[in-house]
């Protein structure tokens, strides 16, 4: 399916445009359906007594779906009469009660394909002129808040992502860090957040270069991405400083997840046979926390106790 988060403003919208599609049309049912993976999926369809469509409806893709051809083709299907038809005679619309369709494809800006606007009758039925330039016109109303909503998605995630490594920025991390904290008061839960930093980094910098420095937190933040949980954050606070929530873990479980890292990374060549190591200090959730601030301190404190003890190492 593609990845893209329908407001339900919009949602109420469509439902609208199906309403008066449907009616102006004079058919019991007007549909907007989107492709997922291997089905196509009922976004809202019209609010019509005969219609035999749900919302959120799934219809596996077969090869035999009225939508599937137009999504597959890019061009409007009319089909007066499936029953009279040897292509659609079996079709499983038919099974509904559904003989006549008109469709046309709707895409996202970018080309790929969204789904479809479609019309379907119990009775047979030729669409005039009138009803594809209306269906036409409304597909392409949904095509261009399609584009304002892909436009707006992509707008946010620019906002709350680093650019250099593509992680969470700091923004974004004390945000989910606030909601975290609220959660485990609220819920009596445990979790712990770490402070990373990498060690020695400034030299880095200052003998190989900035280009070669971001290229270690490039391929530093892709490692940690592909060993913390799906449910665990991880967000860049600070140019060579990262910080991990991981919910629902207590100490002893998150200790073993940053050696376990620490003991990964101390490994990899990152560039011209060097090593990089990191430090990093663990704090587990608890009442004495009175604020997400207070909690982020003090595994900070253990972060600089973990530099004052030699580096590459944790404490909790």
């Amino acid at each position: 399916m593609i990845d893209l988060k329908i407001e339900a403003k919009v949602l109420e919208e469509w439902q609208q445009i199906s309403n008066l599609v449907a009616d102006f049309c004079g058919v019991p049912v007007a549909l907007l359906m989107r492709k997922c993976a291997d089905a196509m999926q009922v976004v809202v369809g019209s609010e019509q007594p005969l219609s035999p469509y749900e919302r959120n409806e799934i219809a596996p893709l077969n090869g035999a779906l009225y939508c599937e051809c137009v999504i597959n083709t890019q061009q409007p299907l009319h089909i007066p009469n499936a029953l009279n038809d040897p292509r659609w005679d079996h079709n499983p619309d038919i099974d509904l009660g559904m003989i006549f369709y008109y469709g046309v494809p709707i895409n996202l800006s970018d080309g790929r394909p969204f789904g479809t606007l479609c019309i379907l009758h119990c009775e047979e039925k030729i669409a005039s002129a009138a009803e594809i330039k209306f269906i036409k016109r409304f597909a392409g109303s949904i095509e261009l808040m399609l584009e304002l909503l892909q436009n707006k998605q992509a707008l946010y995630q620019q906002s709350i992502t680093d650019d250099l490594t593509g992680i969470p920025n700091r923004r974004y991390f004390f945000g989910c860090l606030d909601k975290e904290f609220q959660r485990a008061q609220r819920h009596q839960l445990v979790f712990c957040v770490a402070m990373i930093d990498l060690d020695h980094f400034k030299q880095v910098n200052d003998q190989f270069g900035h280009e070669e420095g971001d290229g270690v937190l490039t391929r530093f933040s892709r490692q940690f991405k592909n060993i913390i949980r799906t449910e665990d954050t991880l967000g860049r606070v600070g140019g060579e400083e990262f910080a991990l929530i991981m919910p629902m873990t207590a100490l002893g479980e998150a200790r073993s997840l940053l050696e376990r890292f620490r003991s990964m990374v101390e490994k990899i060549s990152f560039f011209d046979a060097r090593q990089i190591t990191f430090s990093a200090g663990i704090v587990e959730f608890g009442v004495k926390h009175e604020t997400s601030e207070a909690l982020l301190n003090q595994a900070d404190q253990e972060l600089y106790r973990a530099k004052q003890q030699g580096r590459n190492q944790i404490c909790c």
